[in-house]
């Protein structure tokens, strides 16, 4: 039997290209439209000059190790079926016994990709010709292949991820470099034996697991050192102690190579944490007296835009087709720029916009549109990796970049919430804990960072009465930082939406926005409030429809909008013809009065106030009539 019809008659789906013909002439390991190529089966024929790429899915894993470090950790973790690649290494395939769904999962340490763990959806050259001086790809079936659970072999992957990463960031002396990384795992609750193991593994990556012989004793005496004795020790002491120090302490690491450092930890505690719960020892919490907190002077919070938006994890949520992104990018525009947000002041920064439904030529259409002049402190991402998946770091990436440029990054958008999921949770996960993961770390960095990120987000179809329960995945919401909610006034086309901000650390503000001719959002004032009477209701109504066309609105003018839209229904509307000019100027005094209205420029006519506020702020707020 043939290794092909081996392969096949394990289930393993592959195909059959040829080099040059079906790939990219400058990237022979693409292929193009891979997945629309017949799969192999028993009765197909392939030529000798024809490549062979293995697809993988939930039952049969590709694990990818991309650097010599995992390829010499695979076997250690690893029973594969088959093995290929460049020498018939680099890629392993895992039968799993209890096929789970799962994203494509990437280890890094900066911008170096380490290993990698692929299911459906991806494919990898396992036979014919590469580019390059190894040239040759081939595949073989092992004879100690043995299945695994899904747990298992993605537990197995991230250990090797970790070492692999604790291997490329060595430097100094052994005992200075693991102490912050031994403290992050106690820090995060790896247990104590499981630390020792991983620790092991690193010191032979490194050459050290034999001990150095010409190792000086305390007393300067020279004689050969145990290094891994001398490690365990050194680690048996720091969890005795329980006083773990940071990695932080790494100072040659940047913030990306620490966050994914944490991140691996993370996860391998969440995969192992029911096991060693009953076997990890209580840990001290770490503490600050009140005093301490008082003594300490902690920088202001950072408003982005002056009393709405401050650095930290927001929301923003409205139903489809209400202007959201508009708004998103008018705020994008007016940070990077350092204008005014509807009327209001921003704080100047560089400013990235994720847009995932939408194209470039679509970005330049609307930048056309909304009178957008040309700047390089808003940038654009079309395409990125996933939450917990690589998208953090890649925020953090970019983050760093603009520091390193001399540059202040503060605002990043990302449209939407919904497109920055992998869309697939495995069995029996728990949505809300998920999303509260995803949340929780990505606004660590936010704070730690000094940088505001804002998801745009829709309602759900069920309307409920309290605006945050009407977001999608509201529940792990709650925790962020601030959630701006926009509700479209009227279903009769008009532009015009209540702006509600609920955010942790400002007061909660309630604007009146209106979006203009050149899909602009303004800020027209506070808006209506439901708990006015409907003759009130009726002629703001008139004056802000008059005013549209006219700047002001004079009573027959009004009168007139309310005769013809607003026909007399009953005691609680328009009042009866004949008493009409009584009821009216009466009404229209209440309302000035209550500084509903302001008077306009032509005698005897009206307007809707701006925000108070901005009177209060303008030289001329002393001719006004109140």
């Amino acid at each position: 039997m043939s290794s092909l019809e081996q392969l096949i008659g394990d289930g393993i789906k592959a195909i059959a290209y040829k080099p040059f013909v079906n790939t990219p002439k400058d990237n022979s390991k693409a292929v193009f439209h891979w997945d629309k190529l017949p799969e192999l089966n028993k009765d197909s024929t392939v030529k000798s000059s024809d490549n062979i790429a293995i697809k993988p899915d939930f039952k049969w894993v590709d694990i990818d190790f991309d650097c010599d470090e995992a390829k010499e950790l695979m076997l250690n973790y690893f029973n594969p079926t088959y093995l290929f690649g460049r020498d018939q290494r680099g890629h392993a395939l895992i039968e799993i016994s209890n096929p789970t769904e799962f994203p494509l999962t990437k280890v890094s340490f900066g911008s170096d990709c380490l290993v990698e763990m692929r299911g459906e959806g991806c494919y990898s050259i396992a036979s014919g010709t590469l580019t390059g001086p190894d040239g040759k790809a081939s595949y073989k079936r092992t004879d100690y292949g043995k299945p695994m659970t899904y747990k298992d072999c993605r537990r197995s992957f991230l250990e090797i991820g970790l070492i692999c990463q604790l291997q490329k960031g060595y430097s100094g002396t052994v005992n200075d470099y693991i102490i912050p990384i031994v403290g992050e795992m106690i820090f995060k609750g790896i247990e104590v034996n499981h630390c020792v193991d991983i620790m092991m593994r690193f010191l032979k990556t490194i050459n050290r697991s034999a001990g150095d012989p010409n190792y000086i004793d305390e007393k300067g005496n020279l004689q050969k050192a145990d290094r891994e004795q001398e490690t365990k020790n050194s680690i048996l002491s720091m969890y005795k102690k329980n006083k773990p120090s940071k990695i932080e302490k790494l100072v040659d690491w940047s913030t990306l190579q620490m966050s994914q450092v944490e991140r691996s930890i993370e996860e391998i505690v969440s995969l192992t944490k029911e096991e060693t719960v009953k076997e990890r020892k209580r840990q001290r919490l770490e503490t600050k007296t009140l005093t301490e907190i008082k003594n300490t002077n902690y920088p202001p919070l950072i408003e982005v835009v002056d009393k709405i938006l401050a650095t930290g994890l927001w929301f923003l949520s409205a139903k489809p087709k209400v202007g959201k992104s508009f708004l998103g990018l008018a705020l994008s525009y007016a940070v990077g720029t350092g204008t005014k947000f509807l009327g209001l002041k921003t704080t100047k920064g560089c400013c990235l916009y994720i847009a995932y439904e939408d194209s470039e030529a679509r970005i330049r259409r609307r930048a056309d549109d909304m009178n957008f002049d040309k700047t390089d402190d808003v940038e654009f991402a079309f395409k990125t990796e996933k939450l917990m998946d690589g998208l953090e770091e890649q925020l953090i990436q970019w983050i760093e970049d603009k520091k390193s440029e001399g540059g202040r990054p503060l605002l990043i958008v990302i449209d939407t919430y919904i497109r920055s999921q992998d869309g697939k949770s495995g069995a029996g996960n728990n949505s809300y804990e998920i999303d509260s993961s995803k949340l929780d770390r990505l606004q660590r960095e936010m704070l730690l960072n000094d940088v505001c990120c804002l998801f745009i987000t829709h309602d759900k179809k069920v309307e409920e009465s309290d605006k945050l329960n009407n977001m999608s995945g509201s529940i792990a919401f709650q925790g962020q930082d601030g959630i701006w909610h926009m509700d479209k006034n009227r279903t009769d086309g008009s532009t015009s939406s209540t702006l509600h901000v609920e955010p942790r650390d400002l007061e909660s503000q309630e604007y009146e926005i209106h979006m203009n001719d050149n899909f602009e959002w303004e800020n027209i004032g506070t808006p209506m409030k439901k708990s006015l009477d409907k003759t009130t209701r009726h002629v703001l109504e008139a004056v802000e429809a008059v005013s549209a066309t006219r700047g002001d609105a004079r009573p027959e003018e009004i009168w007139a909008w309310l005769l013809v839209n607003k026909p007399q229904t009953g005691d609680d509307c328009v009042p009866d013809t004949q008493n009409y000019k009584w009821s009216y100027s009466k009404k229209v005094y209440s309302l000035f009065k209550k500084q509903k209205l302001v008077r306009g420029e032509r005698p005897s006519s009206y307007m809707l106030p701006p925000l108070i506020k901005n009177f209060e702020d303008d030289a001329s707020s002393s001719s006004m009539p109140f």
